[in-house]
């Protein structure tokens, strides 16, 4: 079911927005290969859209509690990088309900003025355009 109602709400922003690149926190697989959390799930949806994808994974050894933090910050500069004057939106965090993590990501891009939209919500200024 997640995948489902994931992968709807990621291809009406992508119709609407044309991503150009999708940044995912890690790519955790289990024993058998299926892949395992939001960040995982996205990039599969990207690769399966045909999307360019970079996974930033956390340095836990080196940082420990302090690489999940680190990365976001990582991903965010990356971001930033990627963005050109033609795309409408100067960078977008999409937040799938998560923990720690996926919280300091939202402040960390809030404080960087990076729009940030939490499933499942649609930018405000698509009322009625979404569905």
């Amino acid at each position: 079911m997640w995948q489902l109602e994931h992968d709807t709400y990621l291809e009406r922003l992508h119709g609407h927005l044309q991503f150009d690149e999708v940044i995912v926190g890690s790519n955790v697989r289990d024993k058998q290969g299926r892949r395992l959390g939001e960040d995982a799930h996205a990039k599969g949806w990207a690769d399966r859209v045909g999307i360019d994808t970079t996974v930033m994974d956390a340095n836990w050894v080196g940082h420990g509690r302090g690489g999940g933090p680190r990365r976001n910050a990582r991903m965010l500069r990356s971001l930033h990088f990627l963005c050109t004057d033609t795309w409408p939106y100067p960078g977008l965090v999409l937040a799938f309900p998560g923990g720690d993590g996926t919280d300091d990501l939202c402040r960390q891009a809030s404080a960087c003025h990076v729009r940030v939209l939490r499933y499942p919500e649609y930018p405000p200024e698509w009322t009625g355009k979404a569905a």
